[in-house]
């Protein structure tokens, strides 16, 4: 269970830190790729879900991996470029809300995933139905 709770925050650093130098050099909206962040997190939560065979470690997985998209992908992406939020919307209490919105989502993004992938044997799609 643990490794899936450092594997997910790992790789969405990593996809931030990606996402924010290929935004900021190839001049796109690096918000516009929100639907990869998404996919990123059902996808880890599916793939700690069928390991443990558990949604609940799926959730936890999801919930791990938004943390770190909304505190250490953010600041990375903040600092890098793109990711910075406009000076109307840097106040405490808007990014505040803004991470806890992002961590429930990742929680609600596990949840799916992890209950996906508790339905799964680890050598699906190999398995009869």
């Amino acid at each position: 269970m643990a490794r899936w709770l450092i594997i997910g925050p790992v790789a969405v650093v990593c996809f931030d830190t990606l996402a924010s130098i290929a935004a900021r050099s190839l001049d796109f909206d690096y918000g516009s790729l929100w639907p990869l962040s998404i996919l990123l997190t059902v996808g880890i939560a599916f793939l700690a879900g069928r390991d443990t065979g558990s949604t609940r470690v799926g959730v936890l997985a999801g919930l791990a991996l938004a943390f770190a998209d909304a505190t250490v992908g953010w600041t990375v992406s903040w600092l890098i470029g793109p990711g910075a939020p406009t000076a109307a919307d840097r106040d405490a209490l808007t990014v505040a809300v803004t991470a806890w919105g992002v961590t429930a989502l990742g929680a609600i993004e596990g949840l799916l995933g992890g209950w996906l992938g508790a339905r799964r044997t680890s050598n699906w799609p190999l398995q009869p139905t």
